[in-house]
């Protein structure tokens, strides 16, 4: 069942809107922000995921261990020249809310931003602790908090923070830093990439896994953990850490990469 965020049965959620707009001045140009609050609840616990697909704005989502079902609240932004302008277009911004599959499907449709008008919605979306997660966005950050299932992050342009996860981890980015703390159980996965930017890894001391390292212009560093190295240089590293049972891979083309242990 696919709906419009507007049009939510009743007996399904509880939603709130609150509008307002605000006004700045950016290079002698007189820039008018309106803004459009919204929150939605489900307790519907047959979903075992989330996803979200947005084009510009911060996505939020924090795993919360009692939870059983999910909220969301955000808030949609235009700028335009004028108050007017921008209050006129902020219905160009819809969201669409599939829950039709075990997976709980969030969608931003919004028209491309040009001249002086700009769209962006923002995210922060609670979830229980065990669903897994995937989220795309375009252009703004991306935050992934105490996720004991598997992450997915692709990222255009921003910064991907992702702590307190479990599972299987994967975090792809052309521009923008991936820092992650995290746990990987015996035969999960963790890739992380990046175009431009660092990557901060750091991981239990007494994780089992093999690892890659990779950097093209920058250097690779690593610190507390016991690493049987098989080949190692300023840009690469690769080896086992303990008995090599699950996979880390780290790769960049400008910038840096660090792997720590706790």
């Amino acid at each position: 069942m696919k709906e419009k965020i507007k049009y939510w049965p009743v007996l399904l959620m509880v939603l709130l809107s609150v509008s307002g707009c605000t006004t700045s001045v950016n290079n002698s140009n007189s820039t008018a922000e309106y803004k459009t609050n919204f929150q939605y609840e489900s307790a519907d616990s047959a979903f075992t995921g989330i996803s979200v697909n947005n084009v510009n704005g911060t996505v939020e989502v924090i795993g919360v261990d009692s939870l059983t079902g999910l909220q969301v609240s955000g808030e949609k932004k235009v700028t335009d020249q004028t108050a007017v302008d921008a209050e006129n277009h902020i219905g160009d911004i819809s969201i669409e809310m599939d829950s039709s599959g075990s997976t709980f499907s969030i969608i931003t449709h919004q028209p491309n931003s040009s001249g002086n008008r700009n769209y962006e919605v923002d995210y922060t979306i609670y979830v229980p602790s065990d669903w897994k997660t995937a989220i795309t966005n375009v252009n703004g950050n991306v935050t992934v908090t105490n996720i004991s299932a598997d992450a997915d992050v692709d990222l255009a342009n921003g910064a991907v923070a992702a702590n307190g996860i479990t599972g299987n981890l994967k975090t792809i980015i052309q521009n923008g830093s991936i820092n992650a703390d995290m746990v990987l159980p015996p035969g999960d996965t963790c890739n992380l990439s990046t175009t431009n930017g660092q990557i901060i890894l750091t991981i239990p001391r007494s994780t089992s896994a093999t690892v890659s390292a990779t950097v093209v212009n920058g250097a690779v560093s690593t610190s507390n953990l016991s690493i049987a190295a098989t080949s190692a240089s300023q840009t690469h590293i690769a080896g086992t850490i303990g008995k090599g049972e699950g996979s880390i891979a780290l790769n960049a083309v400008n910038g840096t990469i660090a792997l720590n242990g706790k």
